[in-house]
């Protein structure tokens, strides 16, 4: 078992309100992020990966296009 910390990470504040931990390995990378209230993270998409995002604490709405029908889900 190996342990990663937030040292370990390479860290962005992004201009929108979004702090991010990027863990990058060879096969997948874990994106640590924080959004502050009322501030939305920059649309972008991904074309060969999935994104899988879990709420830890308050809540977050997100946004996405499927089969070219723009859906919305709030925890």
């Amino acid at each position: 078992m190996e342990y990663y910390y937030l040292d370990d990470a390479i860290y962005v504040d992004k201009k929108d309100g979004t702090k991010v931990y990027y863990f990058i390995f060879d096969e997948f990378e874990i994106h640590y992020n924080s959004i502050a209230p009322h501030t939305s993270q920059q649309w972008h998409f991904h074309s060969k990966i999935e994104e899988v995002i879990m709420v830890t604490k308050g809540n977050l709405t997100c946004y996405w296009v499927e089969d070219d029908i723009r859906k919305k889900e709030s925890s």
